[in-house]
């Protein structure tokens, strides 16, 4: 939308209460015609727009589409106090689902050639502002969200177009400035830091930057023991096999593999390979054995994971052994059997 220069905005009368404006539309929407609302701010000179006082703000309350070459839209402005100057602000609200795909247009600022002549004009682009952001910290695996905000005197909120520059999988909506980041193992530990831009859509588009930390910790994973299953053996012969266990920390810790109190007598463990031996005695045979296996990381708190099996022992086989009978022998002497 642009105005006249000659007569944008112009005031239709003056009193002590109130005072009317009217918008002259010299151009078509860009994508045909859309449902309008005007919506207007009055300030005296030197209050800002923004000021939670002194501002009257209004929209008219119904929508028109008829808003063509020529037509206008007048709005009666109450509440104004006598001799005093005052600058204001208008633009269009457009209705929601619009091909535009804007809530509203750009305000455009009054400009004050005098004490009771004002044109309307399109103020020059300011850079919109961040609000502070301040450093962060998160835990691995775990979910760090939180919203940009920033201002901007020329338009609406919803007119600022956020991006991020940052580590991998740390993503900022740039429509509402919502951050969000979950670290992976590999990202901790460690100390990361993003930078933060939010730009507008003027002519020329400006931007402000922040560069802020993120701070990750390390979150200790347990190890997991791979299965290791029921053994059998027999009295007197040796039972190996090897405990193997994974450990998805980055860096990874140290595994130390142990058999828990109540082990029969004589089975070891290896803490660092994980080969376990044991060789039942006489006095093990026949019998079933329970054993608890536990292989615990070297982490912060240490965590671990175990298995409990069973050890069946079978008697050994007795070698066979042939026995010979001597017999004296006496001369003439027949012996039968």
């Amino acid at each position: 939308m642009r105005t006249n220069s000659t007569l944008p905005i112009a005031p239709q009368g003056m009193s002590d209460s109130s005072i009317s404006i009217r918008l002259s539309v010299l151009g078509r929407m860009p994508l045909g015609r859309e449902d309008v609302r005007l919506q207007w701010q009055v300030a005296p000179l030197g209050v800002p727009f923004g000021s939670p006082s002194g501002v009257i703000s209004g929209t008219t309350t119904a929508w028109t589409d008829v808003l063509t070459t020529g037509q206008t839209i007048s709005q009666t402005v109450a509440g104004l106090e006598a001799d005093t100057p005052y600058h204001w602000r208008v633009r269009l609200l457009y209705r929601p689902g619009n091909a535009l795909g804007l809530p509203a247009s750009r305000w455009l600022h009054s400009a004050t050639r005098g004490w009771n002549e004002t044109g309307l004009r399109t103020g020059p682009n300011q850079a919109p502002v961040l609000a502070s952001i301040g450093d962060q910290s998160v835990a691995e695996g775990n979910l760090l969200a939180f919203t940009f905000s920033a201002m901007d005197e020329n338009q609406a909120a919803t007119w600022l177009t956020y991006s991020l520059s940052g580590p991998a999988g740390a993503a900022v909506d740039p429509a509402s400035g919502a951050f969000s980041w979950t670290p992976s193992e590999a990202q901790g530990p460690g100390t990361y830091t993003m930078t933060i831009t939010v730009t507008d859509d003027g002519s020329p588009a400006l931007a402000d930057s922040q560069a802020f930390r993120v701070s990750v910790s390390e979150v200790n994973v347990a190890p997991v023991l791979a299965s290791i299953g029921d053994k059998t053996v027999s009295q007197g012969e040796t039972l190996t096999f090897t405990a193997t266990a994974s450990d998805s920390d980055l860096p990874a810790n140290a595994l130390v593999f142990s058999l828990d109190d109540g082990a029969p007598a004589g089975a070891s463990i290896n803490p660092t390979t994980g080969v376990f031996t044991w060789t039942p005695g006489d006095a093990q045979a026949p019998g079933t054995y329970t054993l608890t296996v536990t292989v615990t990381d070297g982490g912060s708190p240490a965590l671990g994971d175990f298995e409990t099996l069973q050890i069946v022992v079978s008697p050994g086989v007795v070698p066979r052994q042939d026995t010979m009978l001597y017999l004296p022998v006496v001369r003439r002497q027949v012996i039968k059997r």
